[in-house]
């Protein structure tokens, strides 16, 4: 990895739209369907984490996970 790369990889600043942009790797088939390269991993711990500190903490966490697994997966998707 260059270091252009880290730093467009280290400077998304939390916005998912650009991470996914910044990592995301896909070929078009001669199908013509796309398909991934290479996978990325994009770490959602805080979120996930701090999504409460009540009872329902559990509930919360899958929630904010999920929010964060279906904002990542829109991003993929080309404008």
């Amino acid at each position: 990895m260059g270091v252009s790369q880290y730093k467009t990889l280290t400077l998304q600043g939390g916005d998912a739209i650009a991470t996914v942009k910044a990592g995301w790797r896909c070929a078009k088939r001669a199908d013509k369907r796309i398909e991934t390269t290479a996978p990325i991993i994009v770490n959602s711990s805080r979120a996930v984490l701090y999504a409460t500190s009540g009872e329902d903490f559990a509930q919360a966490a899958r929630k904010e996970a999920i929010k964060t697994r279906d904002l990542l997966e829109a991003a993929k998707q080309p404008v």
